[in-house]
């Protein structure tokens, strides 16, 4: 396999196409929606005048993160894929 492709023998510009197309299913728009639900909560939860541990902030501040780092990753990669035409 070469080095520019990954387990599933794509080029980074095919992970990127397949992720956009998969943006544009019900199935991601149903799992981009509860994704927004969590990091709602787990921002309610650090606002909400609950005393917390500092263990507790930075799990939440974790969660919203990796959370918010995963939508705009495949936002990032519908945006590269409309730029190029795809």
């Amino acid at each position: 396999m070469a080095a520019s492709q990954n387990a599933l023998g794509l080029t980074p510009e095919g992970k990127q196409r397949m992720i956009a197309e998969l943006a544009m299913t019900l199935g991601w728009q149903t799992l981009a929606e509860h994704i927004a639900k969590k990091i709602d909560s787990a921002s309610t939860q650090l606002t909400g005048g609950t005393k917390l541990s500092l263990e507790e902030v930075r799990l939440l501040q974790g969660e919203i993160r990796a959370h918010s780092e995963l939508v705009s990753y495949v936002n990032t990669c519908v945006q590269k894929t409309r730029a190029k035409g795809e």
